[in-house]
This record gives structure tokens, sequence and C-alpha cells, in this order.
């Protein structure tokens, strides 16, 4: 049965969302199996249009703020995650010669699968999750330091940033972001991030895969400080990825700040995109 409050009213919105085991039990103690979990989420961020703005991983429960980007329903996205996540978990405990509980969680699991009509046979996750429009900035800057400060205020940690197993890092003073609150930028790069996750798992030759880079320059063209900042946070996969529109950007933008960035790049990865960002470099000192 479904939970009343698992609700989505608007596809396109931002949420704030928490899973919890059923019985609460404490199955992520074990951090091979929030490796296991993660895993299967960047599966499904790859996949199904799953694009993350915070999340968290620890005993309980496990909070994530997410949108669906790719036209399928939040409930329903939500919904082939659990039993994405589920089953993989499942699977894990299963199969893990070390797990002195397995009898215990897998008896458990499938007594609650077999009271509801649409899991089968074991009900990993609980149904009475609460969805939580995020509708504005504020709001939105609450939930995600309420998630990352989780384990700070749990004790297991003094700064955000320094737990392994959540987001904070990708908002922290360590690449920029700020003290954990500067959305926009995080959402820059997150909507960059899921094209490219999405062009990953296309065919070499598929021919709609330009149209993902259109994209990808667009949001790029959008903010020259935000896109400086987040091409400073960018690993150099992904900037293998975006570094052909360093010429454009640069034309287009002709800002000086730009291309010291660009030279930073040229300093941190030597003999890596040297032509375009040479090119780049270029179109600013050429116009």
């Amino acid at each position: 049965m479904m939970s009343r409050n698992y609700k989505f009213h608007n596809p396109e919105g931002l949420y704030f969302i928490s899973f919890a085991v059923v019985g609460w039990l404490d199955v992520f103690i074990r951090n091979e199996y929030k490796e296991i979990l993660l895993e299967r989420i960047r599966c499904c961020q790859k996949n199904k249009g799953l694009e993350i703005h915070s999340w968290l991983h620890r005993v309980q429960p496990c909070p994530l703020d997410f949108r669906s980007i790719n036209g399928q329903k939040p409930e329903l996205l939500i919904g082939d995650l659990k039993r994405f996540t589920g089953k993989a978990m499942v699977q894990a405990i299963k199969e893990n010669p070390k797990e002195s509980r397995k009898e215990f969680l897998l008896d458990f699991f499938l007594k609650k699968g077999s009271k509801s009509s649409n899991v089968n046979p074991y009900q990993f996750w609980r149904h009475d999750n609460k969805s939580i429009e995020l509708w504005s900035n504020p709001v939105i800057r609450q939930k995600i330091n309420y998630v990352h400060q989780n384990p700070v205020e749990a004790g297991l940690v003094f700064r955000a940033e320094d737990y392994r197993y959540s987001s904070a890092i990708d908002y922290s003073d360590e690449r920029n972001f700020g003290q954990c609150c500067n959305f926009y930028i995080m959402e820059l790069k997150n909507k960059i991030l899921n094209i490219i996750n999405v062009i990953e798992s296309k065919h070499l030759n598929d021919p709609t895969k330009s149209d993902d880079y259109d994209k990808i320059t667009k949001l790029l063209l959008m903010d020259v400080n935000k896109t400086i900042q987040v091409i400073e946070n960018f690993d150099l996969e992904d900037l293998e990825h975006i570094c052909s529109d360093f010429e454009e950007l640069s034309y287009k933008f002709q800002n000086k700040e730009f291309v010291e960035c660009l030279k930073n790049l040229e300093k941190k990865y030597p003999k890596k995109m040297s032509s375009e960002i040479q090119s780049g470099i270029e179109a600013y000192y050429g116009n």
C-alpha cells in the first residue's frame, strides 16, 4: 500500500525526501552497503533523469534533495529508485558472508513483503516517506543545510564536509562553493553533469549527442561567474566533455577572469586539452 504522504504535485519541482528501511533496521552500519546504494543511485542519475542537489547516507534515514529532469513523474522515478536499490540491497545481504544478521534481515524483509501488494517478495524500504517541495531559495538552503549538518549534529564529525557519505564536500570552501549555501552554482553543475551522464550512456555515433552538447553550451553561456566556478570544480574527465566550448565561451564572454580560469587549467592539466584551452585564450585576446 502506498502512503498518502507520498505526493508530488509539481512534476518539475525540486523535492526533499527521506528513505527509511522497514522496521528502521540499521542496515547501513556497514559501509559496503552504503557504497552499493550510492552505485545504484548513480545509475539512476545516468539512466533515469535523477538530478540530485544534496544527499546523505547514514544509518537511518537517507535524505535526498532531487528533481526529475527527463519528463518522468517524480513519484514514478522514486518508485523505480526504491525498487532498484531495494533489490540490490537484499541481494547484497544474501551474498555477504560476513553478515551475521542475514537470516533475521531476510526473514523480516520477506514478512513485510508478504503484507504489501506492490512488493515481491521482499520489502526493503518503508512506504511512508514524506515528500516536501522546495519552493523557494530559503527553503532550498534550509533543507540542504539540514542534510549536510546531520552528521555534525549526531557527533560523527566536526565539519559537514568531513563526512564521507554526503554531498557537503561539493558545497564546501574546499571546492569554492562557499559554506554549503551556493545553490545556484551547484544546480548548474548538477545540470551539466546529468547531461554528461546522458551523453556517456549513448552509443558513440548517436546523432542526438550533438543536441546534448548544445544544451551544455547554453547552460555555460548563461552566467560567466557561475561558469568559472563550475569549471574550477570539474575533474578532468568532465572537463574533456566541455572543453570544445572554451573558444565560443571566451569569444562571447570577453571576460578576463574567464581567460585566467583557462590559464589555471593549463597549469593544472599540462598537455591536456591544450589546443582547446589555447583557442579559448586566443578568442579573447584576438578580439
